[in-house]
């Protein structure tokens, strides 16, 4: 039998590190009830609950010191008695890493028990937030379980990913693959791929952003700030994606008509979409937005996994949703095609098509081709769009078409006729009720504050506020 024992961190120097996510001393140990509060009873993995504000947050910790970390029969019950706890009780669950994976020395005998957990966070994370965190070694099934956090950050530097460990590795493949303490760690697999959303520089850094980040999404208040999670700079892409003078001006007003309190995640991926959630009057809003009048908005596969990714949290936090769109389609180049941007960009547009909570669209510049797609327009089951003056929305730039049928003179000409009845105003494509409204820059506020208030069916509400540790980070 498991059940909750009381007890507190700061007489526990095992999990003293934990004082940087949870703001509370008191915890609720999850155990064996026969057995004392040692750390060779927890057999590599703690499993509590604590406080971060007043929000009870599950904590699965595993300890490297005792087994690497590694999952037995005994501890992954556990575990899985835990996770279905927190998802019975509504709870997030933070999800700290550091191990060799399954405890192997147990046989194959101990894969119905560690394989399980695989699927009790597949229930969990349905309709419960879970973050996850590499503070050192995630190889074999722990990288499995790292995966599936809606959030997943990791350690710069340190965090190794893989399916196996360096001595198997090496014993099969030798340097023929690869070194593998180069291709593992958290900074390649964040320049390549996208199992990772952030890297950060120490273990207190991460576990302060999951606090602050749980703190913000279901803390209960009424502050007006502006705020984002705190940032370690990283180059992502290259190409000129810093903004500009005049361009981070125009992100700037825009933020500022994105609620009355607002927090960027996702920051270190694609800077091609930016991800928020925001708060008009205590009801949230998600956001999937181009940097207005940006050159280089071309849909990259990283953005596009990125949008992915924050999908999937916004789905679990069951939030409205807003895209912002200036984008002139998606990156055709050989380098985006040879990593499957097309199948990844039809993937993306079913989610956003089954997304079920309530969505808007917002052009603000360009919208050309299929880039219209993720403005979640209205027969993708979009509520409300409407485009911003001066917008200049085409199946590509009439200078680009006029180019093109140079040698087609009829073509051409009838292209003309057509192109006589798109005009600036957009009036065609409001007739045909393609868009619901043509405003100037400064109501879209209005029009999403309209949008999140004034719902049919209200979803759960996720509330916000600033705590004085993420005042720091505030813009």
């Amino acid at each position: 039998m498991i059940s909750y024992s009381k007890a507190q961190l700061s007489k526990m120097k095992y999990l003293s590190c934990l004082s940087d996510l949870l703001t509370s001393d008191d915890i609720d140990l999850f155990h064996e009830h026969d057995e004392e509060l040692s750390r060779l009873n927890f057999d590599g993995v703690f499993t509590l609950t604590g406080q971060i504000k007043d929000q009870t947050v599950g904590v699965v910790m595993t300890d490297f010191r005792v087994g690497g970390g590694s999952f037995s029969k005994k501890n992954s019950a556990r575990l899985g008695a835990f996770i279905r706890s927190m998802e019975q009780a509504q709870k997030p669950i933070v999800f700290i890493i550091n191990s060799l994976g399954v405890r192997f020395a147990e046989g194959r005998t101990v894969f119905d028990s560690t394989f399980s957990v695989i699927a009790d966070l597949y229930s969990f994370r349905k309709n419960n937030l879970l973050v996850t965190i590499g503070l050192g070694k995630a190889l074999g099934i722990s990288a499995l379980f790292f995966a599936q956090g809606h959030y997943r950050m990791a350690l710069e530097g340190e965090t190794q990913l893989n399916l196996t460990g360096p001595e198997v590795h090496k014993k099969f493949f030798g340097q023929v693959d690869a070194d593998f303490s180069e291709f593992t760690v958290a900074d390649h697999q964040f320049e390549t791929n996208s199992l990772i959303h952030e890297i950060l520089p120490s273990s207190e850094s991460l576990l302060r952003q999951a606090r602050i980040m749980i703190n913000y999404l279901f803390h209960e208040s009424s502050d007006s700030s502006r705020q984002g999670l705190a940032v370690y700079s990283k180059e992502i892409e290259q190409g000129g994606l810093c903004l500009r003078d005049a361009e981070a001006k125009r992100l700037d007003e825009l933020e500022l008509q994105m609620g009355d309190t607002l927090m960027e995640f996702f920051s270190q991926r694609s800077p091609i979409v930016r991800v928020y959630i925001g708060k008009f009057h205590g009801s949230p809003v998600a956001y999937l937005v181009n940097p207005p009048a940006h050159p280089n908005n071309m849909l990259t596969v990283s953005a596009i996994d990125k949008c992915q990714a924050a999908m999937d949290l916004f789905r679990v936090l069951k939030l409205p949703i807003v895209g912002i769109l200036d984008c002139p389609g998606g990156d055709p180049r050989k380098k985006e095609s040879d990593k499957d941007a097309i199948i990844k960009m039809i993937n993306l547009t079913h989610d956003m098509i089954s997304y079920p909570y309530r969505k808007m669209g917002v052009i603000l510049g360009r919208c050309f081709g299929g880039s219209g797609m993720f403005a979640f327009p209205k027969i993708f089951g979009g509520e409300r769009t409407v485009a911003a003056r001066e917008s200049q929305i085409g199946v590509m730039h009439k200078s680009i078409i006029e180019s093109l049928l140079e040698g087609a003179p009829r073509l051409l000409e009838k292209w003309k006729q057509v192109a006589s009845t798109e005009v600036a105003t957009l009036d065609d494509l409001l007739a045909i009720g393609t868009i619901d409204a043509v405003v100037d820059r400064n109501q879209i506020g209005r029009e999403i504050e309209r949008f999140v208030l004034f719902s049919i069916v209200k979803p759960k509400a996720i509330v916000v506020s600033q705590s004085n540790e993420s005042k720091g980070a505030a813009r």
